[in-house]
Parts: structure tokens; sequence; C-alpha cells
């Protein structure tokens, strides 16, 4: 017996001959993915190459689907992406695919692929879903020119920035983060504004002093005090101006500002 044969042996006789669809099962260890293994050697893969020569750089596909066979007539030289496209995985399963989940056509028109900056594989996409998806985000009336003109013509500038409001007329800001910060910009160029808020800021610190500082409350017992001979013409009951809270619209003290 060769050199050859002993080898190819000591394989064999190890594995199960008479398992069904012709496979040689394999009895040892087998690693996480299920592949037959004999301390660091591919069983299948070195059983096939003493038998039939190197393959170089190319991996061994199981035609019988079987990751524990290691008959070499079930094996075949494949590159890779050829072996995974073979298989049953989410690549394989979704290349095989021949509509998109809304039943249109991964045709040559209706397919865009996306190839990505990082390196990683490029995705194909169906270019009606895209679209669609697009006019759900950004409705339609959004790009047409009676749209735009309504809306240019009840622009107005930004009460923070110096750009184009065009939110709407009841809206005095162009964004969320300019209407985070109108408030404490108005705090610090109105002067009547900055005085309701410190009136409200005052009556609340009098009335919790076990929430702040002992100066805090003696500052705010100060300062109602040089208002107390007009507080019945223009405090509410709760402590507000009864002016600067209709006009400013101060609901209470979360609205603080200084």
């Amino acid at each position: 017996m060769s050199t050859t044969e002993e080898q190819a042996n000591r394989f064999i006789w190890r594995a199960n001959l008479d398992a069904p669809n012709g496979c040689w099962d394999w009895l040892g260890y087998r690693d996480s993915h299920g592949y037959p293994r004999l301390s660091r050697v591919r069983v299948h893969r070195a059983l096939f190459e003493l038998l039939y020569g190197p393959i170089g750089p190319l991996g061994l596909d199981h035609l019988c689907r079987n990751r524990g066979c290691i008959n070499p007539d079930h094996l075949e030289p494949t590159t890779d992406r050829t072996n995974v496209l073979r298989g049953d995985g989410p690549a394989a399963v979704n290349a095989r695919k021949t509509h998109c989940k809304k039943g249109h056509p991964f045709s040559p028109e209706n397919t865009y692929t996306y190839h990505r900056r990082d390196g990683r594989r490029p995705f194909r996409t169906c270019r009606i879903c895209q679209r669609r998806k697009r006019k759900h985000i950004l409705p339609v009336n959004r790009y047409t020119l009676d749209a735009l003109t309504k809306r240019l013509a009840d622009a107005s500038p930004c009460a923070v920035c110096d750009y184009w409001n065009l939110r709407g007329p009841k809206r005095r800001t162009c964004s969320s983060a300019c209407a985070r910060a109108w408030p404490y910009l108005r705090y610090a160029l109105d002067p009547a504004y900055r005085e309701a808020h410190q009136l409200v800021a005052a009556r609340w610190i009098a009335q919790n002093p076990s929430k702040v500082t002992r100066s805090q409350h003696e500052s705010a017992l100060r300062a109602l005090a040089g208002e107390r001979s007009q507080r019945g013409r223009w405090m509410t009951k709760t402590g507000k101006p009864r002016e600067f809270a209709t006009q400013f619209g101060i609901r209470g003290p979360k609205r603080y500002i200084g």
C-alpha cells in the first residue's frame, strides 16, 4: 500500500460510509461551522488534495450540502463567491431574488446598485420603492412651483439668525435650534420680558424657601417688597404679573431664565 493510500485510509476509517445519499459522514471532531477536523487539518480538503492534487486558493463546495461529508465525489473546487451563492445563507437568498418585497422586478432599469465608500460589498435596491420612500418623507407638493411660491410669499426673517423663515407665518424662527435659542435671546434683549420672568421667579422663591438658599430667599423678599404697593393692580392671585403673563404667555417656574 502506497503512502497516499495509507494517509487516505487514515481519514476514511473515521467516517461512516453507510450514510444516506452516498455521504461519508465524519465521526470525529467538527469545528464550530460543522466541518470535519483532525488536529488543525480540515479533513475533506486534505483528502481531496491527496486524491486529486492541490487546488491552490480555491475552496471546496459540498454538492450534497452536508458539511460533515468527506466523500471526494461530493466536493467541487470553486471560488468563495460561487460557494457562498450556492448555499442557503442570506447573501445567496438575496442574490436569487428576482423581485423586491413589494413585487417590483429587479430589472436593469429598476435596479440601482449602491457602492459604499468604506469598501464593503455593494447592495442593490428597487428604484420604484426608493422613489415612493422619498415622496413619503418629502411630499410632492413641496416640489411644485405653486407651493414654493406660496412659501416664499409668507417667508419672514428668522428672529435669531439671518436666514429666511419658511415654516409659516405662525413661527418666528427658521428651525428647531433657533426656536430653542429664541427665549434666551429675547430675555437678553427685551427688558419687559426679562422683568416679567424675574418677578415670577421671585414669587416662586418666596413661596418655596426650602428649595433655595437663604440669600436667594432674602433677595426675592426684597424684590417683592419693592413691588408690594402695586401688587393689587398688576399681579394675579398666583403671584404672576397679570399684564405680562397675558402678553408673554408665562406658565410657571420651569420657564424662568436667569
